[in-house]
């Protein structure tokens, strides 16, 4: 069966707890690949990835970048870039509140 978000590539910053996470989850469960951004949520990120990788091999990772410094957003974007083949959906859980 073919989920939403099969073979796209998302990038959550601030993803590894609380509302990322559940972001994260969301995402995941449609089919996407996650990639999980954590500044000192190291321990709560690698559980994250290890859960989505038990349910769908490879399909999850994780990038540690602290936002406020300006080189971050472009370090994200263009590992994840380098991860799959082109990210389709950047998302902050921040733009969703």
């Amino acid at each position: 069966m073919q989920l939403p978000l099969d073979k796209k590539t998302v990038l959550v910053t601030a993803g590894a707890r609380r509302v990322g996470a559940a972001i994260c989850r969301r995402l995941h469960a449609a089919g996407a690949n996650v990639m999980v951004n954590y500044l000192r949520s190291g321990k709560a990120a690698r559980g994250l990835v290890a859960e989505f990788n038990a349910q769908r091999a490879n399909s999850a990772a994780m990038i540690k970048a602290d936002l406020l410094h300006a080189d971050a957003p472009a370090r994200l974007i263009k590992t994840t870039l380098r991860s799959e083949e082109h990210t389709s959906e950047l998302q902050s859980h921040h733009d969703l509140v």
